[in-house]
């Protein structure tokens, strides 16, 4: 007699193994087109990944499905030399964006939850004369580099803003928006961000 429970288990295994083979093949064919790839890259289903020559993978680098990772290098007639760039074993979940006009930058084993937002720009500033011109008609400009440090977890639904530094080892909870650097060794979260506490060092 046939188990149910046993062939349904060989079967998710079997679908798992085909997902798995499928995101590698997808991340073999973007490989070559980035400006450097120096590890196995792994990319889910309906990802959009443009401006693949400013995109740098310096090892393993793993998206899941639905992202979104853009570089502009103009936009209404203002020039830009952006540059993303992912240390070695870079996870990020489902449908993150993450954005630049200059530069973000990820160091090694950082792990983003899904709907994460990582941008170094924005469309215009907040004053007067820029109000009063259409949000999508605004320059894009940036406030600064985005840099997330190593070890750092950032939480489903967060947002990290333009001039941007998250210290190493920190722990970005769940729907923060960080505004402001964050010192090392910290747990953030809340809107705007802040330091809940300290991680215990060597």
């Amino acid at each position: 007699m046939i188990n149910i429970k046993t062939v349904g288990y060989y079967f998710e295994l079997l679908n798992s193994r085909i997902i798995i083979l499928k995101n590698r093949f997808r991340g073999y064919l973007i490989k070559y087109s980035l400006g450097a790839s120096y590890g196995p890259i792994s990319i889910g289903s309906s990802c959009n990944i443009t401006g693949k020559r400013n995109i740098y993978c310096l090892g393993r680098f793993t998206a899941q499905n639905r992202n979104r990772i853009q570089t502009y290098e103009r936009h209404r007639g203002l020039i830009y030399s952006p540059n993303i760039i992912f240390g070695d074993n870079f996870s990020m979940e489902d449908d993150c964006h993450i954005a630049a006009i200059g530069l973000v930058e990820f160091h090694s084993n950082i792990l983003l939850g899904s709907k994460v937002y990582i941008s170094d720009h924005s469309h215009g500033d907040s004053s007067f004369m820029t109000l009063k011109i259409p949000p999508f008609l605004r320059p894009v400009i940036s406030k600064g580099p985005v840099v997330i440090e190593s070890n750092v977890w950032i939480g489903e639904g967060s947002a990290i803003l333009p001039g941007v530094r998250i210290g190493k080892n920190s722990i970005v909870g769940a729907n923060s928006v960080v505004t402001k650097d964050i010192p090392p060794n910290s747990v953030v979260g809340g809107v705007p961000a802040r330091v809940i506490r300290t991680l215990a060092t060597d």
